[in-house]
């Protein structure tokens, strides 16, 4: 089972909620590159995204959208509530060999690949459902690649965690090893005319 890791105690200071999801700026601290596609009412999988080009591009800076009603869409997305896919790139430091547990949890799809390998696959219409898979991971940079679909509504969700080597509990991936996907991996994004 996964908890939510724990956010750490500070003030409480009414304001909006952080946008989840901003424009992407080179100096940015998001070092996750998400391309937006709009998907037909009805897709199953995230592999409807193949052959349709992206509507745009945001960055993110961890994959710790907690199951909410899919109405409260995604901040920093706008309208885009349902029926659109994400293909998330990023680079992950791997500090030191050994296996790994990855637990993704995706209300709808989602299918997770490591060095081009689909490591989980959760994809389909579904309620919030949690995957893990043990892998062994050498030291050194991985490239990761998430793609992920939200239906219809009732409810949407997007969590990745693991568990180090030797660790209890799960915990997000530290952003400290979470790097910008490689140069020349991400598809040219073409503006509206």
């Amino acid at each position: 089972s996964f908890a939510a890791p724990a956010a750490p105690a500070k003030e409480v200071v009414a304001s909006a909620p952080p946008k989840l999801f901003e424009e992407c700026a080179e100096a940015s601290d998001r070092h996750m590159v998400a391309d937006v596609y709009r998907l037909a009412a009805g897709n199953q999988s995230v592999y409807d995204m193949r052959g349709r080009k992206p509507i745009k591009r945001v960055c993110l800076a961890q994959l710790d959208i907690v199951p909410r009603s899919f109405r409260e869409g995604f901040p920093g997305m706008g309208s885009t509530i349902e029926w659109f896919g994400l293909d998330i790139r990023f680079t992950v430091n791997i500090a030191e060999t050994g296996t790994w547990e990855l637990m993704l949890l995706a209300d709808d799809g989602a299918v997770l690949s490591i060095d081009d390998e689909n490591v989980i696959d959760n994809d389909g219409i579904h309620a919030p459902t949690p995957v893990a898979t043990r892998i062994k991971l050498e030291k050194g940079l991985h490239n990761f690649r998430l793609r992920y679909f939200q239906g219809p509504g009732p409810d949407l969700a997007l969590m990745l965690a693991w568990k180090r080597p030797g660790a209890a509990d799960y915990s997000y991936l530290p952003r400290s090893l979470i790097g910008r996907p490689p140069a020349g991996t991400l598809p040219p994004i073409r503006p509206k005319e």
